[in-house]
């Protein structure tokens, strides 16, 4: 027997082969598939195109959100202290207050 067939209505062993794996009765819901297929392949790369654009935007602002939480930190620290210097003034004016009313008496 032939290996493939010489015309369109010889068989040969691998058409065989197709009848008996049932692949020719898979050929037609593929040939139907494959444009969406393609369809979805080009939008899944739309997509991923999009991501790396993302990606690079967020890593080029990842600098800049650093450098936020930078400043807003020391930001925090400046009142932290400003705060515990008051509070410092605070409790001396009231030792001198009670000196004051100590003394008065």
């Amino acid at each position: 027997m032939k290996l493939k067939d010489t015309s369109e209505h010889d068989d040969g062993l691998l058409e065989d082969l197709k009848d008996i794996t049932c692949t020719a009765e898979l050929k037609a819901p593929i040939k139907t598939a494959l444009p969406e297929v393609e369809q979805l392949g080009e939008a899944r790369a739309e997509k991923v195109s999009r991501l790396r654009l993302v990606e690079k935007e967020k890593a080029k602002l990842e600098a800049e959100r650093k450098e936020a939480l930078a400043c807003q930190k020391l930001a925090n620290e400046h009142v932290r202290a400003q705060s515990r210097l008051w509070q410092y003034y605070l409790w001396q004016c009231f030792g001198i207050e009670k000196q004051f009313t100590a003394h008065k008496l």
